[in-house]
C-alpha cells in the first residue's frame, strides 16, 4: 500500500498583478485591481508516478458520480453568497479557490445599488474552511497539474471591481463610501466524496474608497460633481478591518 502526504504552497505573482486603479466618469466611477497567485502541489510524484491516485479528469455541476465543492453552511450568518450554489466553483479534483468577507462603510444610502451581493455588508468568512464562497464558477483558474514539465502547478487570477454610480451621492460634496473586501486563497482536493484543504491560507485585501468632489477643470470630461478614487489600495494581509 502506498500512502501519499500532499500539501500546496501559494505564492504571489507580482508580474501579473495590477494595483488599484479607477475609471471615473460623470455617470459613476469604477475601481478595480488584479491579483494573481501560483500554486505548487507537492510531492509532484503524485501526478507523475506510474502508480498514482486516479484524481485526473474534469467535471461540471451536472456530472454524476462526484461531490461538488461545499456551499456556505446553512447555520452561518453574515457571510457573502451564503444562499448561492457554489457547485460550479470547481471542474477538477485539484482546485484553487477563494473565500471572501466584506465590510461596507458609507455616508450615503446604498439601497437599490446593483449587483446587490457585491455591495452587501457581510463580515464573516464561512465557518467551513473548505468553502470558497467567492467562487461560483471556474473563471480565472488555469493550469493542469498533470501536464508534463509542470506537475502540480496551477494558477488563479482575480479581478475584483466595483462601480459606484454618481446618483447615490445625492449631490452631497465630501461624502465618502468605502468597501473592504478581504480574501483567503487556498487549495483543496476531492478524494472519494470529500473535499480537503491542503494549503495554508494566502491572505490579501482590496480596499475601495470613493469621495464625492466637484468637477475637474477643462479640458477634463469630468465637468460635473463626481466620485473620486480616494486612495484605494490593495495589500497582502487581512489587517485593515
Amino acid at each position: 500500500m502506498i500512502v501519499w502526504v500532499v500539501w500546496a504552497s501559494i505564492t504571489r505573482n507580482q508580474a501579473l498583478e495590477t494595483a488599484m486603479h479607477s475609471d471615473a466618469t460623470n455617470a459613476g466611477t469604477q475601481i478595480e485591481c488584479q491579483e494573481t497567485v501560483d500554486v505548487q502541489v507537492q510531492p509532484t510524484q503524485i501526478f507523475s508516478d506510474t502508480d498514482h491516485p486516479l484524481l485526473e479528469g474534469s467535471f461540471n455541476s451536472k456530472s454524476s458520480g462526484w461531490t461538488p465543492p461545499p456551499d456556505v453552511p446553512a447555520t452561518d450568518t453574515n457571510v457573502p453568497n451564503q444562499n448561492l450554489s457554489l457547485a460550479g466553483g470547481a471542474i477538477h479534483k485539484w482546485d484553487v479557490t477563494q473565500a471572501v468577507r466584506a465590510k461596507v462603510i458609507s455616508d450615503v444610502d446604498l439601497t437599490g445599488i446593483t449587483p446587490a451581493n457585491l455591495w452587501a455588508d457581510a463580515r464573516n468568512y464561512p465557518s467551513d474552511l473548505r468553502v470558497g464562497n467567492d467562487d461560483q464558477w471556474n473563471g480565472g483558474e488555469s493550469g493542469d497539474p498533470y501536464q508534463v514539465g509542470h506537475y502540480g502547478q496551477m494558477r488563479k487570477e482575480d479581478n475584483p471591481k466595483l462601480t459606484l454610480p454618481t446618483s447615490f451621492a445625492k449631490n452631497q460634496l465630501g461624502v465618502k463610501v468605502e468597501v473592504r473586501w478581504q480574501f483567503k486563497d487556498f487549495c483543496r482536493v476531492l478524494i472519494g466524496n470529500k473535499w480537503y484543504e491542503i494549503s495554508d491560507d494566502y491572505l490579501w485585501q482590496a480596499d475601495y474608497k470613493w469621495k464625492f468632489v466637484g468637477p475637474e477643470p477643462a479640458p477634463s470630461s469630468l465637468n460635473q460633481n463626481y466620485w473620486k478614487n480616494d486612495n484605494s489600495l490593495m495589500s497582502f494581509n487581512n489587517d485593515n478591518w
